[in-house]
């Protein structure tokens, strides 16, 4: 069931399926949801839930489900996915696409990197290494997880 704790492996394949829909890398789609919880489908913080960390605002911005389905790590894969593509619309329109300010829209939302000019350089990194080499312009900062070959 999609409430029992994901394994790295599980995440970083269903991620990649995910992220395919939107012609994202999955490696910084990973990267975001293991800066944003450790990959932990159940971290809270004061104003997000799951996976990767939606607010409310994020969650219905995307997604017409009820926010208790953040929960779900599928869902919330997702519904951060689908912001992710949100937000890129966003950069496109304005010629201001880049890895880096991507990954600055999910941290603290478009609007507010809008205010700032699409400018990377005018917005503060986060104290996380991850979103540190993200605004730096890496694109996959994380390992995936290295997936064994079965032999079943």
């Amino acid at each position: 069931s999609s409430l029992a704790t994901p394994q790295a492996v599980e995440i970083w394949s269903y991620i990649c399926e995910v992220a395919a829909l939107h012609d994202l890398p999955p490696e910084f789609v990973y990267a975001i949801a293991t800066a944003e919880s450790h990959l932990t489908a159940h971290a809270q913080s004061e104003s997000a839930r799951g996976l990767m960390q939606l607010s409310r605002i994020a969650w219905r911005e995307v997604s017409d489900a009820p926010y208790r389905e953040a929960w779900d790590w599928r869902a919330n894969i997702r519904a951060g996915v689908d912001y992710l593509d949100f937000c890129r619309k966003l950069l496109r329109e304005n010629n201001a696409e880049s890895y880096a300010l991507l990954a600055a829209c999910f941290r603290y939302g478009p609007y507010y990197v809008q205010r700032h000019d699409f400018d990377i350089a005018k917005i503060q990194a986060p104290k996380n290494i991850i979103y540190q080499k993200l605004f730096a312009g890496v694109v996959a900062p994380v390992p995936a997880p290295h997936i064994l070959n079965s032999d079943k």
